[in-house]
């Protein structure tokens, strides 16, 4: 048998590799290498400090996010429907292995890295859904069929074992990110792929700055000898030289040429070959593919683009970048994971306040502004600051400014005070009427 012929079979059950099984991936893609000469994959993408850096600032602020499941109320509010088998699902326990955290982390990476996140929607026998769990999407494929339903979306998956496992569309949580330009747009795009150059470029430095210190920042320089040198003293030479003065356990030590030699240094010091600026590039790179303050990847230097504090920076992070990502995820999931006639009543939603939340004094002066104009009570006051209510249910009236009047006697006639003499004015005082005295 072949290589080509080993190729196309498995090795556990020797069954027949089918062309759209991802297992092929790793073979075409050796070929999809960047200018700078490294195929980047999704995989070894992570392998690049500032591209990990940023991929872990985006999954950390999503999977940080409580996801609250609300009911409409008919007076136009909402509360927590905490009786509905999805907010437990999405609060408490998306699958018996993960937390909503590890869920969220796992599957929001899955976007940035693939442009797509897979989770198959298990259910119970009233159709209610009771589990989620993320699938690879490495080994998905799906195509769009039409029917007597109208275009319908098949999903096919290729487990580890072989074999292909066909996924209905009512049982596919599908989150994608910004989408192939296509009669569907069903396929998000990877951004792996579309910022392939960029990465390649980062990583290839990385390799250079390497392979640099490894010869203890000195590059290549050249020995003259006045004679000739035959082939197995050259080689010898070579082998000894290199053991005894290259690399940096070998740095400082004291250099002897004989029979005439000569060193002559032809590297450029590093402050000329610009690896510090050359970095800082490929940060601020990084940082425009994923639309995140570069001060979060730990450049300083142009910290202040955003904003001159830290509250403006955490603002427009959260407006430019994370609120899509959530829009994204709430939509998807009311639409699958909640039927049709519970959409009328039942939605999910990220928290984000606790991502805007303001310095201390700032907040506490937020607050008071609210708290003095009715929109929230002490007991609210207290619950945003992680305190208990107030003893007896004090705390849960509103008040305004004034007389702290409370809102359920806001706009009631005032009882005029009482006057002697039947209501008559007195006789030792004169009546006032619009301002003018009789």
């Amino acid at each position: 048998m072949g290589f080509l012929d080993k190729l196309w079979k498995r090795s556990n059950n020797d069954q027949v590799l089918h062309l759209g099984d991802p297992a092929l991936y790793d073979l075409f893609t050796a070929g999809n290498r960047s200018v700078a000469g490294h195929a980047i994959t999704p995989e070894n993408s992570l392998r690049i400090s500032g591209w990990y850096a940023g991929i872990q600032i985006i999954t950390g602020a999503v999977s940080s996010l409580p996801v609250i499941t609300y009911r409409r109320l008919k007076n136009g509010g909402k509360e927590r429907a905490t009786d509905h088998p999805v907010y437990r699902l999405l609060h408490d326990q998306p699958n018996p292995w993960m937390t909503p955290t590890e869920y969220f982390e796992n599957s929001q990476a899955h976007v940035l890295l693939w442009g797509n996140a897979f989770s198959f929607i298990e259910s119970d026998g009233a159709g209610y859904p009771v589990a989620l769990w993320p699938l690879d999407p490495s080994r998905m494929r799906m195509d769009v069929v039409g029917d007597r339903m109208g275009n319908r979306i098949r999903y096919f998956h290729y487990p580890e074992n072989g074999g292909e496992v066909y996924i209905p569309q009512e049982w596919m949580l599908h989150v994608r990110g910004l989408a192939r330009a296509c009669d569907y747009s069903i396929w998000g795009y990877s951004p792996v792929d579309l910022a392939r150059e960029q990465l390649g470029l980062a990583k290839a430095e990385e390799e250079y700055r390497a392979r640099f210190f490894r010869n203890d920042a000195k590059p290549s320089g050249i020995i003259e000898y006045p004679g000739a040198l035959t082939d197995k003293v050259l080689e010898q030479f070579k082998k000894d030289w290199v053991g005894s003065y290259a690399g940096v356990s070998n740095r400082h030590k004291v250099a002897f040429l004989e029979g005439g030699m000569k060193w002559h240094d032809v590297g450029f010091p590093p402050d000329v070959v610009q690896f510090i600026e050359g970095r800082r590039f490929q940060l601020e790179e990084i940082a425009r593919i994923l639309r995140i303050p570069l001060v979060l990847l730990q450049s300083m230097e142009k910290s202040t683009s955003w904003g001159s504090g830290i509250e403006q920076l955490m603002l427009g992070f959260v407006q430019l970048c994370i609120r899509e990502w959530v829009k994204r995820w709430e939509r998807r999931i009311n639409v699958m994971l909640f039927s049709p006639r519970e959409q009328a009543t039942l939605f999910a939603e990220f928290l984000l306040k606790d991502l805007l939340r303001a310095d201390s004094i700032t907040e506490a002066q937020v607050l008071q502004i609210e708290r003095r104009n009715g929109v929230i009570s002490a007991d609210d006051w207290r619950d945003i600051t992680n305190r208990n209510p107030l003893p007896g249910g004090i705390g849960k009236k509103y008040v305004i400014e004034g007389n702290m009047t409370t809102l359920d006697k806001v706009g009631e006639d005032q009882a005029e005070p009482k006057r002697p003499n039947g209501g008559q004015p007195s006789e030792d005082k004169p009546a006032f009427t619009n301002g003018a005295a009789h």
